[in-house]
């Protein structure tokens, strides 16, 4: 029978590879951060092209989080797709925002970009795009509406890291990206050091205040150069 997912055949090139990786981690005795996960963040930023890493708790943490950087909250609007799994809508509605949901393209699925541009002229604050099945969500394009008309730009990479636009990569389009691997990593990157410290400060007050959630899983918050 052939299975419906096989990630053996994932891992089996770099098998001995990953159990060398566990057995460092369970010699060290330490299983949230510590100096593999400090590597991995460096290592991680550096393939983004990114200045920063961060650790949090999970990819729906990560976005909440960035939103309240960004200074979103109540009374404020968050355009995004309904077809994403709703971890964006979760974010929004945690920070107490509204999601307006837009219609997606018939063909890749992902944002119709003229719907977000309607969407945008109702208003609304920023824009989370998500780019799915490894499809690429018309960035340049998207990143050029929200630039036109003063709205912050997300977007989530959750099923496209590594994805590249002529020569940029999945997450150089807008203010700030979220790269999620499997097992919920995940990476948010801005264009500049402006923005790091609100993200830090706001991952700080976030980890004080659940850090049995945050020391559950592994999510990374990154900051590319302008």
């Amino acid at each position: 029978m052939i299975p419906l997912i096989d990630l053996r055949r994932l891992h089996e090139p770099c098998a001995d590879e990953l159990r060398r990786a566990l057995d460092d981690v369970l010699n060290s005795g330490t299983f949230v951060l510590g100096p593999e996960c400090t590597r991995f963040e460096t290592a991680f930023a550096a393939w983004c092209g990114a200045r920063h890493a961060l650790g949090v708790g999970n990819g729906t943490d990560a976005i909440e989080i960035v939103l309240r950087a960004l200074g979103i909250g109540p009374s404020d609007a968050v355009a995004t797709v309904a077809n994403a799994g709703g971890y964006a809508t979760t974010a929004i509605v945690a920070c107490g925002a509204t999601p307006v949901f837009v219609d997606v393209d018939e063909v890749t699925c992902n944002i119709d970009v003229a719907a977000l541009g309607a969407t945008i002229a109702k208003g609304v604050r920023a824009v989370v795009l998500t780019h799915l099945y490894g499809r690429l969500a018309a960035p340049d394009a998207v990143a050029k509406l929200c630039a036109d008309e003063g709205v912050y730009l997300i977007e989530d990479c959750a099923q496209a890291h590594g994805a590249r636009l002529s020569d940029r990569r999945a997450g150089t389009f807008g203010v700030v990206f979220l790269n999620v691997r499997v097992g919920q990593h995940a990476t948010p990157a801005d264009h500049s050091d402006k923005m790091w410290p609100k993200i830090a400060w706001e991952t700080v007050i976030w980890r004080s205040t659940s850090a049995p959630k945050a020391a559950a899983r592994s999510v990374h918050i990154c900051a590319r150069p302008s």
